[in-house]
């Protein structure tokens, strides 16, 4: 998406900043899925639109429990700035797709989002991440968003 080349060079994010990127992330799928969910027609779709919305609410969830456990506030930074904008304009797009493309739309997006956010992970947030749980959680996330990744991409394959 749009933002990774300026994230390369920020400056190294605190863990309350990782948390809020985590966090953004998870509830930008949340949306994203609410309208697939309500406009998706091909079943291997819909089932990966319900696995989004039920996995990231279940992970923003748990930051949400990271935080008090942890006792880290989210702070807003640009990369949480960055994925929430990314979010708002794979929204307009799905909103924007006729019937007959949603579908191919709204994986294709979400293929560009996990792979987006699979990079964060990696090369960022989990490097950076000081707190062990937090590290933890990041883990598993990376663990969850590649899964998701092959899911997508599986589902493009089938769809074109």
């Amino acid at each position: 998406m749009a933002g990774m080349a300026g994230a390369a060079g920020a400056a190294a994010l605190s863990d309350e900043e990782v948390l809020h990127v985590a966090r953004t992330a998870n509830l930008g799928e949340v949306e994203q899925a609410q309208i697939a969910l309500m406009r998706a027609d091909d079943p291997d779709v819909v089932e990966f639109a319900e696995t989004m919305l039920e996995d990231h609410s279940e992970a923003a969830t748990l930051a949400e429990e990271l935080a008090d456990a942890e006792d880290l506030t989210p702070q807003p930074n640009p990369i949480s700035a960055m994925l929430r904008a990314d979010s708002n304009q794979i929204v307009a797009m799905l909103e924007a797709a006729s019937d007959s493309e949603f579908d191919l739309v709204y994986m294709n997006a979400q293929v560009a989002a996990h792979e987006e956010v699979s990079m964060l992970l990696t090369n960022s947030l989990i490097p950076e991440a000081e707190n062990a749980a937090l590290e933890s959680y990041l883990l598993n996330m990376s663990t969850h968003v590649s899964m998701h990744l092959e899911s997508a991409e599986s589902i493009v394959d089938s769809l074109e």
